[in-house]
């Protein structure tokens, strides 16, 4: 897709959306370095009616200003799928109070009065999404798991206004437990650290393993989408854009949902989307599209914030359609970096292909994590090692004994971590890096033996090799003055022999 064609695409659905202003006003920070999302960067977007901007311009990198066409070709419909459900106007909900509005509708606690209970009503603010919203209403009653809000039915009230009554769940967005305002969502944040925020994850991966497992793709995963009941449950919600990849063998057809095939238009939250669906490639959505925003989410686990960042709505965009890849840095253990750049990478060959294999890798990740604490520790023991050599050099005052066991203790602790975890990467270059600098503290003190018999234990590398050449080369030199020594010693001791036996000789003649 050329980038006249995408950005009319996108032109389109901010300029038809009811609660999204065409703006780029920032109005959301993600982390401590001020770097901005806009507001449309996190909303959800899904249009199958567009408006043609007008001779609208809108610059998408610093050196590239890209022009819409004044008369932009006319896009084929959104879907040919026509979503229809049979409703009728028995009224069984009372009490309705509102709890919750968005663009498309309102959420209400309501009381049903035949089993006596709450539940959550949502209701339509006008007829104009209501394909949609039949859609989201099939694919969640499709869908029945403990991870997806369970759908008790769908019907309509006296005004002929469409209503969809659900589990009422009381809890808090995820997006809430990772960005906390109030006081109370402050205290309810403090119970979850990096583990427990996996844990979340690794339950709304169980809900999209079911999902794949029906076909239906969600599409829209974000913290936002998730919902961390009172007593821990973990239930994905809104799945107003989810797509249908077609039935499946054993069942009976029946139209729930669009069909990937059917998608030609771009949809999802920009700061999370794939390039897939940047660009409304409707046949190359499939589970790895789902994965790639599991890997945003994860990422935003890590990093607390999205994955596609920029100042501009449009960067966001052309960083989600481009597949760029956010930054890392070291902080984050090794593992966990790459089962998240795997499932973020653009080309969709290169991405885990089924949820269950990210899945899998995340729970790898955590089996592993006891091993990876043992090995930060080494670490931190191996750079105390080497500032401490650094500072003893400079001052020419090096304690051999003390270097020996700071580096011993060093190597101890990546030898005890690879035995809970052998393919733990960063604790095999630990222990490789604290052997080099044993042998380096070993060099120095002449004991050469010791250095090389470390370096014997090392992966081969060239810094490794060089300086076991250099450790023999002193070795010979330190050998060939000893002999030298050893030589001039025992010559000493021949010549005091000899002068003693002169001195005898002549003490002897002179007594006669």
């Amino acid at each position: 897709m050329d980038d006249v064609k995408f950005k009319t695409l996108w032109e389109k659905l901010l300029n038809n959306s009811e609660d999204i202003r065409y703006t780029y006003k920032p109005s959301e920070t993600f982390s401590d370095k001020n770097t901005i999302v806009p507001q449309d960067a996190t909303d959800t977007f899904s249009s199958k009616d567009t408006i043609s901007p007008e001779n609208s311009k809108e610059t998408f990198s610093d050196n590239k200003t890209i022009t819409s066409s004044e008369n932009p070709e006319k896009e084929k419909a959104y879907t040919k799928t026509k979503i229809e459900v049979p409703l009728d106007t028995k009224q069984d909900y009372t009490d309705l109070k509102e709890i919750n509005r968005g663009g498309m509708g309102i959420i209400y606690q309501a009381r049903q009065k035949k089993l006596k209970r709450d539940i959550a009503i949502k209701k339509m603010l006008s007829d104009k999404g209501k394909e949609k919203f039949l859609a989201e209403s099939l694919v969640n009653a499709y869908l029945e798991h403990p991870n997806i809000v369970p759908v008790h039915e769908i019907d309509t009230n006296d005004e002929g206004e469409i209503l969809l009554a659900m589990k009422f769940v009381q809890g808090i967005s995820w997006k809430d437990l990772l960005y906390p305002k109030t006081k109370e969502q402050q205290d309810r944040s403090a119970e979850y650290n990096l583990e427990g925020h996996l844990g979340i994850l690794l339950n709304v991966c169980n809900a999209i393993a079911y999902s794949h497992h029906k076909n239906i793709i969600h599409c829209d995963l974000k913290p936002e989408n998730v919902m961390i009941g009172e007593f821990g449950e973990v239930l994905v919600m809104d799945w107003g854009i989810a797509v249908d990849l077609g039935s499946r063998e054993d069942e009976v057809k029946e139209t729930r949902t669009f069909k990937n095939t059917e998608i030609n238009h771009p949809m999802g939250t920009p700061c999370y989307i794939s390039p897939e669906l940047a660009e409304g490639r409707g046949k190359d959505i499939s589970y790895a599209t789902d994965v790639y925003l599991l890997g945003g989410i994860l990422y935003e686990i890590i990093y607390k914030r999205p994955p596609h960042q920029g100042n501009t709505i449009w960067k966001v965009l052309l960083s989600a359609r481009e597949g760029n890849m956010p930054p890392f840095d070291e902080s984050v253990p090794y593992e966990l970096r790459s089962v998240c750049k795997r499932a973020l990478q653009g080309n969709m060959g290169q991405r885990y292909q089924k949820v269950q294999e990210f899945q899998k890798a995340i729970q790898d990740y955590l089996a592993h994590r006891q091993s990876i604490i043992i090995s930060d520790k080494a670490k931190k023991i191996l750079t105390e090692g080497e500032n401490l050599f650094e500072i003893q050099e400079k001052l020419k005052e090096i304690n051999f004994s003390v270097l020996y066991n700071k580096l011993l203790q060093a190597i101890a602790g990546f030898d005890q971590s690879l035995e809970l975890w052998q393919e733990n990467v960063e604790a095999q270059q630990g222990r490789d890096q604290a052997r080099i600098e044993f042998a380096k503290v070993a060099f120095l003190n002449n004991d050469f033996g010791l250095a090389k018999a470390q370096l014997e234990e090392t992966t081969s590398s060239i810094e490794v090799t060089e300086l076991f050449n250099r450790i023999e080369f002193a070795r010979l030199q330190h050998e060939n003055i000893s002999k030298k020594w050893k030589f001039y010693f025992r010559l000493a001791i021949i010549i005091i022999i000899a002068f003693l036996l002169v001195i005898i000789r002549l003490s002897t003649t002179y007594k006669f």
